[in-house]
């Protein structure tokens, strides 16, 4: 099979709230727009990279929300203003996936948007080797323009990680000489975050995937299952798309406020009737936990990750990691295990790692607090 990749569009997903590395990332400025793995570019511009030679920049699309949208375009000056369609407000994965169709289908029309193929990647991950991601790509195109299918790109998992999601296929892949030439294999059942215990049972069955979150497909395929599954959200796209001709933004603002926040994996994904998988074969991780950033970073030999004017002594496995922009500011610590220590120009965060999930409780009380103040 050959992609074609002259009527394929990437849709690359890049809204966020700026929760998960507070003080680091903010509303304003989420993962996705920080400089993560020390390359000197924010995640959204290699995953944007990543996707050259294959789709051309008048083919990348970017969802985002209005808060980020100018500092997404300036960091995406190349792509042209079109593409960049800016939800008026954050509804999850599946939210965002509704707005843009609805964006492309008051702009292309149904029959064009019929004959095109979508890519759509996250803006959140880190891929290396290049080389492999495109055969992953072509594969992953390829399948979704001959079958009428839903196409995941799964990673075959180096641990067992109980932060990711998971991806079964129906039969265990043969490794060796013996190796299975299929390019897909049909998916038999998605698994949210396992256990320990599990996700060391994932790891050795040869069925089960880390969920990259990548999803590969025609226009209406995803439209046609769409309708099947959730038809008022189906529904949705035809009538924003219509209020998106008529330039009625308001209108369009409003009814799209109406939609439920929810993922794309939940409202469709865990639903649909025919869902592929490809392997990727590239390095890929995750950029949602200090975990995964410190193993990103250059450690020293007790496994400390410092960045900006920061000393660690006497630590271990720590992040320390100064993003003041005074320049007379220093950060020091001594005596450290296990714990993230981020110093921003108005706010300090000292957390043991085993806690990153729990982050969401300080940022729901410091909004208690400034409530209170207003009042």
């Amino acid at each position: 099979m050959t992609a074609d990749f002259s009527s394929t569009l990437a849709l690359v997903l890049a809204g966020g709230s700026g929760e998960r590395f507070w003080p680091l990332s903010r509303p304003e400025r989420p993962k996705q727009l920080l400089d993560l793995d020390g390359s000197g570019k924010c995640l959204l511009r290699l995953a944007v990279d990543h996707l050259k030679p294959l789709i051309a920049p008048d083919q990348i699309y970017i969802s985002t929300n209005s808060l980020l949208a100018p500092a997404v375009r300036e960091v995406l000056e190349e792509l042209p203003e079109k593409a960049f369609l800016a939800e008026p407000s954050s509804k999850n994965t599946g939210g965002a996936l509704v707005y843009t169709l609805a964006r492309l289908l008051a702009e292309r029309g149904e029959e064009a948007c019929n004959s095109l193929t979508l890519a759509i990647i996250t803006a959140d991950q880190k891929i290396e080797r290049r080389f492999c991601f495109h055969k992953m790509l072509r594969e992953a195109v390829a399948t979704a323009q001959k079958e009428e299918a839903l196409v995941l790109c799964g990673i075959m998992p180096a641990r067992a990680e109980t932060g990711f999601g998971y991806i079964e296929i129906v039969r265990s892949l043969v490794t060796g000489p013996g190796k299975e030439k299929k390019q897909a294999w049909p998916v038999k059942a998605f698994h949210e975050k396992p256990d320990t215990a599990r996700a060391r049972r994932f790891v050795s069955s040869g069925k089960h995937f880390w969920n990259s979150g990548m999803i590969f497909c025609r226009f209406s395929v995803f439209m046609k299952e769409l309708e099947r599954v959730q038809p008022p959200m189906a529904a949705l796209v035809h009538e924003l798309a219509r209020l998106f001709q008529k330039n009625q933004l308001e209108e369009a603002s409003s009814l799209f406020s109406t939609l439920e926040a929810i993922s794309i994996d939940h409202a469709l994904l865990e639903h649909a009737k025919k869902l592929l998988m490809v392997r990727g074969s590239f390095s890929w991780r995750d950029m949602g936990t200090w975990h995964a950033v410190a193993e990103e970073r250059t450690a020293d030999n007790m496994g400390n990750v410092t960045v900006g004017e920061s000393i660690a002594l006497d630590c271990r496995d720590s992040v320390i990691w100064n993003a003041s922009e005074k320049t007379e500011m220093t950060v020091a610590a001594l005596g450290l295990s296990d714990i993230v220590f981020v110093v921003t120009d108005d706010a300090i965060l000292a957390m043991h790692k085993d806690h990153a999930g729990d982050l969401r409780k300080v940022l729901d009380e410091l909004k208690v607090e400034k409530k209170e103040e207003a009042e």
